[in-house]
Parts: C-alpha cells; structure tokens; sequence
C-alpha cells in the first residue's frame, strides 16, 4: 500500500515542559517533591463555649493582638477580610479590613453570625517559598450542633463551610509552622477570656440550671404529697371528734370523703405538673442573650432578650411560691388536726 500522505498522519500532541515532567514523573515522586516545596498544611480548631458579648472594639482589638503575634515571625504578605450575616440571610463581604472598619454598623439588622479571616504568607527555613497560613475566627448567635464534624473532616482552607459553625467562639488554623499555629490560638483564646459576659450569666437564677429537675420534681411530689396528708388527718379529725358507729349514714359519709380525696388527689397531681413544668421550663429557657452588640439591631434584640428573662423569673417565682404556699397551707392544717387524732 503506498504511504499515507503527511496530512493524514496523525497528530502528536504537544506537551509543555511542565506536564511532560508531571507525566514522566511517578504519582507519589511528583506528590513528595511538591510538599517538599509547598508545605502540606495541617488544621487545628478549637471551641470556646464562655457566654460573651462582642462589640466593634472587641473585633478590632482582635485584630490587632493577631498582627502583634504575626510581626514576631517572618512573615511576607498578610491580609484580614470578614464576613458578617445578618439574620434574613443577608450577608455582608469584606474584602480588606479597612472595609470593615469603614462600614456604618448604625444598621436595623441583628448580627447573626461574624467570620474574620487572616491569610498570610510565612517564611520558613525548611522551605524554599514563603507558606501560607490562615486563621479563621468565627463568632456565632446561633450554632448548629451538626457543623463541628464538618470542620474536623474538612481540609481544605478555602471551604466555606470550614470557618466553624459550633459555639459562640470557634478558632481554626490552617498552618504549616505549628509553633505559629499554637500561639494563635492562645492569642485567640486570651481574647475570649477577656471579653464581657452577658448580665444573664452571672445571676443567681442561672445558677439553678444544674438542679433544674430537682426543683421539678420537688413541686411535682410536694403537692399531692402534703394534700393526701391534709384528707387523711381531716378523716382522722372526723372520726376522733363524734362517737362514729359503722352505719348506712356513716358509710355514706365516707364514700364521698373517698371520692372526694380521690377527685382531689387527681387534681393535685395534674395541678402540680403543670407548675413544675413552668418551673422547669423558666429555669431552662432563661439566660437567653444577645452575643453582638454591634448594631441598632442588636441593641433592641438585647432589651427584648433581657425582657424576656425577667419573665421567666417572675413565672418561676410566681409557680414555685405558689406551691410553697399551698403546701404550707395543707401542713398547718394538717398539723391543726393531728393533736386531735388521739
């Protein structure tokens, strides 16, 4: 058969110095010499649960103890940007600190959640490139106990999903030198320790979150507890005071003490479960608070929150007390009667 012509024959591809090394190269060879050049990063988060409240300045201090640390290393390029979302879904971008620092936070919006990133370039001797680092703050209103397994399996820094979504305070390093990595984190969590708590935290009333069901159970026992006292000592009463003998009238009489006590008893029961389920539920559901107090927003969310935990003290206060009394009052009746028993 006579030869093909020249443009017939097919084409051989060209490949550029790059991907003919990256082909000539094994897998795991080229993988070894690119970490020797690029450090692999590794990931260290780490979750404070302290109740705080967090203002502007609070930020920027942050900011600024963040740079002091970084200036103690040689580091080539550093850049701070913040992402702020509101509630509503509406989430506010900065690209540089200075736009965060310039934007006008006199807004009616309530502060959801604040992610405030630093990405850095850091020279290191075992590498023959400047390595970038990143530490990434996340404060947050309202966490969602699914995310922290996300965070520990995610490894990639430029994932979104990756800032920490568990906790009012989650800190994450994407580092390559861990001596830097550790001192960001204890720059952060010095942070956190400084900043204020919330007025809910430190009242007597959060105190009785840790013998809440304690509480529930006294009330809920004590009422029907003090009131069959009560029909029992009032039957006794009864029989001690007349010269009762075993007759129709007498049985008839008793029947409806029985029924009485019963229809009383169940009462009492239901009664008193109902108080301690708004004992319960005011202890648990106080100590609500406004973690920002950056916006306007977030200040008239915070007079509404405090509201609403005085409300749950006085409904505690208004249910206990009101068991108290009916059970003091079925005590001392129950005691006025007892003498007369025997």
């Amino acid at each position: 058969m006579p030869p093909k012509p020249k443009d017939q024959l097919p084409k051989i591809p060209q490949l550029s110095p790059e991907e003919a090394l990256v082909a000539a190269v094994p897998k795991d060879a080229f993988k070894a010499m690119f970490y020797l050049f690029a450090g692999k990063p590794d990931s260290k988060v780490k979750l404070f649960r302290r109740k705080i409240i967090v203002r502007f300045e609070d930020i920027r201090d942050l900011n600024r103890k963040v740079y002091d640390k970084l200036k103690l290393h040689q580091i080539d390029q550093c850049v701070a940007s913040a992402v702020v979302k509101f509630e509503k879904e509406e989430i506010l971008e900065f690209g540089t600190w200075a736009e965060f620092e310039g934007f006008d936070w006199k807004v009616p919006y309530v502060t959801q959640e604040i992610t405030v990133r630093w990405d850095f370039m850091v020279k290191l001797p075992s590498y023959t490139a400047p390595q970038r680092n990143t530490l990434t703050v996340r404060l947050s209103a309202s966490p969602s106990p699914k995310d922290m397994f996300q965070i520990m399996m995610s490894q990639d820094p430029d994932d979104p999903d990756v800032d920490g979504k568990l906790g009012l305070c989650v800190a994450r390093v994407d580092f390559i030198s861990h001596r830097l990595a550790d001192e960001l984190i204890d720059v952060v969590e010095e942070w956190n320790n400084a900043l204020r708590q919330p007025e809910s935290a430190c009242t007597w009333f959060c105190s009785l979150e840790r013998v809440d069901e304690w509480i529930a159970r006294a009330v809920h026992y004590s009422v029907p507890l003090f009131f069959t006292a009560l029909s029992v000592a009032a039957l006794g009463y009864w029989i001690s005071s007349e010269s009762v003998a075993i007759t129709s009238p007498v049985l008839v009489l008793f029947g409806r003490w029985l029924l009485v006590s019963i229809l009383g008893l169940y009462c009492a029961i239901r009664f008193s479960h109902s108080l301690a389920a708004r004992c319960y539920r005011a202890v648990n559901e106080y100590g609500a608070f406004i973690p920002f107090a950056l916006t306007r927003g977030d200040e008239n969310e915070a007079d509404k929150v405090r509201g609403r935990n005085r409300t749950h003290i006085s409904r505690f206060l208004l249910s206990a007390g009101f068991a108290l009394i009916l059970n003091i009052v079925a005590g001392v009746l129950t005691w006025w009667m007892l003498p007369k028993n025997g």
